[in-house]
């Protein structure tokens, strides 16, 4: 889901679902305005293009640098992360791109962030990017956000913050809902925290693995 600011910024997500596989992806441009929009949606396009092509994650990786820099120059950037789960055996891997980490809901609390390096964003030139592992357990969800959503701020200046991010899933778990339903949910929540003065998008994405197909 993703809560656009009034003002053009530069979030955007995008997934793939196969029987072995399902792979995703999240990015925020620097910046605000056309220039932010523009580079998001090269990054998307450039990713889209590797992953059609059945590159890995350090492949990805490095096409989305090269072409980021290439376009606008070493001072500008996107972060983002992209990942792959294999569904089979819940092994998430994925590239952190200087993003805020994925955050590991578990049953009905908050592990935490998974552990693992985070490269340069793309367009700054990482030549080592490193592709992280994680081993999910059956109802495992990973939450993957910008920082336009845990950032939103009350008309009384406090952030809407990871904790609330948590607290939103959480509650939509217990209550059965489909993820879909819970990235809705949140979203909601995140409007109403922040009241009428948005200043950047908002986006969150839910990863849920339901556990070994039989």
């Amino acid at each position: 889901a993703l809560e656009p600011a009034y003002e053009v910024a530069g979030d955007a997500f995008d997934y793939s679902l196969s029987l072995e596989r399902v792979e995703v992806a999240i990015f925020d441009a620097m910046g605000h305005g056309l220039e932010a929009a523009r580079m998001a949606n090269l990054a998307m396009g450039s990713y889209r293009h590797s992953r059609r092509a059945g590159a890995g994650l350090e492949a990805s990786y490095r096409a989305l640098d090269e072409v980021i820099e290439g376009e606008f120059g070493e001072d500008r950037f996107v972060t983002g992360q992209i990942g792959v789960l294999d569904t089979a055996i819940g092994r998430f891997s994925w590239v952190n791109a200087g993003h805020p980490g994925p955050l590991l809901v578990r049953g009905a609390k908050l592990v935490g962030g998974p552990e693992g390096r985070v490269s340069l964003p793309f367009g700054l030139g990482d030549k080592a990017p490193e592709v992280n592992t994680v081993a999910l357990e059956p109802e495992d969800r990973l939450v993957f956000y910008t920082d336009g959503l845990v950032e939103a701020t009350s008309p009384s200046g406090e952030p809407f913050g990871e904790e609330r991010l948590a607290d939103a899933v959480i509650s939509a778990y217990s209550e059965q809902h489909a993820v879909s339903e819970a990235a809705r949910r949140l979203m909601n929540a995140v409007v109403q925290h922040r009241g009428v003065t948005v200043t950047d998008d908002a986006t969150v994405m839910i990863l849920a693995w339901r556990g070994q197909l039989l």
